[in-house]
């Protein structure tokens, strides 16, 4: 049987959690927001591929109309049609 939609989306937290404890359990330190940006992409990349998306966050991303650097979103997710990716990016 295979896994339900709400298994996959689980397992991909579950996989979001580890990724962040070990980038926070590094012994370099970094800057805080950086250590999210990874993880996040890689979680948003998974859900995505779940509901048959390809998503490719975008970091730090300007946002036409808004204004300068201090008004940029900390993830842009450009829109895009709704196609099956073959595979996931590598992680």
């Amino acid at each position: 049987m295979s896994p339900s939609s709400k298994d996959k989306g689980l397992n991909a937290l579950k996989n979001f959690a580890g990724d962040l404890k070990a980038s926070y359990g590094s012994l370099v330190t970094a800057q805080q927001e950086d250590q999210l940006k990874p993880p996040t992409g890689n979680l948003l990349s998974t859900l995505g591929y779940e509901f048959g998306l390809n998503v490719v966050p975008r970091f730090e991303a300007p946002v036409k109309g808004i204004g300068g650097c201090a008004r940029r979103p900390g993830t842009g997710l450009p829109p895009g049609r709704r196609r099956r990716v073959t595979r996931l990016p590598a992680r």
